[in-house]
């Protein structure tokens, strides 16, 4: 069996010849672009697959969400409401009591 170097080892593509070291970089460089080929090639796939899974995609009716978004805007304003009004009589209260402890204390001091 002969042994190959490569050295002596000559290739003829397209009427150029390539000797030795030179195949090697050849092959590599060529390799890089095909690998560089096929990788765009599948991620251009990847993103017509995905616009046609989207594309297929149909949007719910969206009254039933509106409807929800406006009973939660009534609840949040009626719940401010009811937390004003009991605010105000916590105030009322207050002014009730302070008033007869003024009037508690005026008595005591006569």
């Amino acid at each position: 069996m002969a042994k190959i170097d490569l050295d002596s080892t000559e290739l003829s593509v397209g009427g150029v010849k390539l000797k030795g070291v030179y195949i090697a970089v050849v092959l590599s460089f060529a390799s890089t672009i095909a690998g560089g080929i096929f990788a765009a090639s599948k991620f251009i796939h990847r993103i017509d697959t995905l616009e046609t899974r989207v594309g297929e995609i149909k949007m719910p009716d969206g009254e039933p969400v509106v409807k929800l978004i406006e009973n939660v805007d009534f609840l949040t304003s009626e719940v401010k409401g009811l937390q004003n009004k009991q605010k105000r009589k916590r105030g009322t209260a207050r002014q009730a009591g302070r008033s007869a402890q003024r009037a508690t204390n005026a008595n005591s001091k006569q």
